[in-house]
């Protein structure tokens, strides 16, 4: 499945250092909500993306492919 996730509002929200743990933790409750998955990996790819501008400035709309094995749900950035 193929999402576009807008990770602004739960962004702004923050204080500035801790931007880039709330987009992360923001995006496993979305796949979550989303999936019905009870653990969600997130691919090196895509947390490298998110991690690229630092701390302070993630990426705040991106669009994400989800893959569900089980209980398990594997998420990668779109090529």
């Amino acid at each position: 499945m193929e999402y576009t996730v807008n990770l602004r509002k739960a962004v702004l929200v923050t204080s500035r250092f801790k931007r880039t743990k709330k987009a992360v933790k923001a995006l496993k409750e979305f796949v979550m909500r989303h999936t019905k998955a009870k653990i969600v990996k997130i691919s090196q790819e895509l947390n490298k993306f998110i991690w690229k501008r630092g701390g302070r400035k993630p990426p705040t709309k991106f669009t994400i492919v989800v893959t569900k094995e089980g209980d398990t749900a594997f998420v990668d950035l779109k090529k």
